[in-house]
């Protein structure tokens, strides 16, 4: 009986890093399908003097940077809040959609005291400053940020 538990608590934990892994990625290719279209809108003079496939390769190319180091920045808010923010995305929901449902969240964590305001500005500044470092790196590595 007791290796059937321990099979069934390794197929678990296999599932779960695997349905997390599932969620990084799609997390990843749907926040940069949404960011693409505003990124060629912002940047619409500085793309015109590109040919369209460079300018196409630049966006997505920075569309997909910005989505790894949004990644490698939640890493600063607890598991809670990592999950309301990668589980929505990776299933298609919009972001501004997202972000406000995690927006409310926070709030009723703060309203219950399960976070402070001083806590959430700490984690905050850290996530703001290791988004900053993420994307002047070369290459986006979570090994490379502060901690």
């Amino acid at each position: 009986m007791k290796i059937h538990i321990f099979v069934f608590a390794i197929f678990i934990a296999l599932f779960s890093n695997v349905y997390a892994e599932t969620n990084i990625e799609k997390y990843k290719e749907n926040y940069a399908k949404q960011l693409i279209p505003l990124l060629k809108e912002r940047m619409g003079m500085e793309l015109k003097i590109q040919s369209e496939a460079d300018a196409h390769e630049h966006v997505t190319t920075l569309a997909n940077r910005m989505a790894s180091c949004q990644l490698i920045a939640l890493e600063n808010y607890p598991q809670k809040y990592q999950d309301a923010s990668i589980v929505p995305i990776a299933n298609g929901v919009d972001l501004n959609k997202a972000n406000e449902d995690l927006k409310v969240i926070i709030q009723e964590d703060i309203k219950s005291g399960e976070v402070t305001d001083q806590e959430l500005k700490t984690m905050t500044e850290a996530a703001v400053e290791k988004y900053k470092i993420c994307l002047s790196d070369a290459e986006p590595n979570p090994d490379n940020m502060p901690q």
